[in-house]
């Protein structure tokens, strides 16, 4: 969804770089989305994620909304080869990015959050969900190898925040959602 947002965003003209990134998914969905922004929105269209910015000193929104039709199919990407390419450090809550991702900056940090999930917190019985982005910058200026994303806050047992940093920078921070499996 983030990388379909801001790719519309930067085609549509409103930006070819974002500040203060904020988006929030909101909701499931299996079917296709539109980028709206906020000024376009109609007013009885719920949103399926949210998204804030600013572009040239000026804040905006926008939304995702549901199309009528389904996606064709799912292109999955491969996080397992991802995964491989990266070192956890369980006592330090971290994994970092061991060699540069073939994949987007997005795909990079869900994936790497997901992992770091998956070895920190032992219950399989649930899902870990992506739900939030929050960046200074988009797309970060620099994201490659040596990437370390750090588990730095637990609100009980179901929600997380992480941050994203390239050494002392912080390129975004990632939240995450448990969510039970029935």
């Amino acid at each position: 969804m983030v990388n379909a947002a801001m790719r519309e965003l930067m085609q549509a003209g409103a930006a070819r770089e974002v500040a203060n990134l904020v988006f929030v998914i909101n909701r499931m969905t299996c079917r296709n989305l539109d980028l709206v922004l906020d000024e376009d929105r109609p007013p009885d269209a719920p949103s399926v994620a949210s998204v804030r910015f600013e572009t040239q000193g000026a804040k905006r929104r926008a939304v995702l909304v549901e199309r009528a039709e389904e996606p064709r199919g799912r292109y999955p990407y491969d996080e397992e080869a991802l995964r491989a390419c990266c070192r956890i450090d369980v006592s330090r809550r971290t994994i970092v990015l061991e060699a540069d991702s073939a994949f987007t900056p997005a795909e990079t940090m869900v994936a790497m959050t997901k992992a770091l999930h998956l070895a920190l917190f032992s219950d399989r019985s649930a899902k870990w969900l992506f739900g939030r982005l929050e960046a200074p910058r988009w797309p970060p200026a620099s994201f490659h190898e040596g990437v370390t994303i750090t588990l730095a806050q637990a609100v009980g047992t179901r929600l997380t925040k992480s941050r994203v940093s390239l050494g002392q920078e912080t390129l975004a921070w990632i939240y995450f959602a448990l969510k039970e499996r029935h």
